[in-house]
């Protein structure tokens, strides 16, 4: 699969999932009343895009290495504003999904030598994460300490 067609489709894959992660989970009735099904003329509707009311922000996702081209789909969530910080790691920035700001920031934070333990441990010690690159093989071996929940593949076959 070329590289641009792996890139966008895991851009996509980690929209979706971020958009579903903050979506509202409680269970719709049938039963409306008149207000709920009427409409005011000249009442400004919720922005379907804007996602701050529903969301934590920033959404933090922690990588298991250095920024790199598997990462890609992620960074390309990020919107023009993002900053870097080279100390910590991090990149944020206005969370965009084509061309248009969600309302919410992303936090993209570099694994390796910035954290000092897995990815799977960093997410059960700092309650910030939402998301975290968990290689199948890491979270099977500690599926009895810090078990995870997939919700993505973002690559076929692991490259290492």
């Amino acid at each position: 699969m070329p590289a641009r067609t792996l890139r966008r489709a895991g851009s996509i894959a980690a929209a979706l999932l971020i958009v579903a992660s903050c979506s509202n989970d409680d269970v719709a009735t049938n039963a409306t009343t008149p207000a709920e099904t009427a409409t005011t003329v000249g009442a400004e509707q919720p922005d379907p895009n804007d996602l701050s009311q529903v969301c934590f922000s920033p959404i933090v996702v922690q990588t298991d290495w250095f920024p790199q081209a598997e990462h890609g789909g992620i960074y390309e969530l990020l919107g023009d504003d993002y900053q870097v910080d080279a100390e910590r790691g991090a990149t944020t920035g206005s969370l965009v999904f084509r061309g248009v700001d969600t309302g919410v920031d992303l936090e993209i934070r570099a694994g390796g030598p910035f954290i000092e333990s897995p990815v799977v441990t960093e997410m059960f010690l700092d309650g910030s994460i939402m998301f975290g690159y968990v290689g199948t093989d890491v979270a099977l071996s500690r599926q009895a300490e810090t078990p995870t929940l997939a919700v993505f593949n973002a690559l076929s076959v692991n490259p290492q």
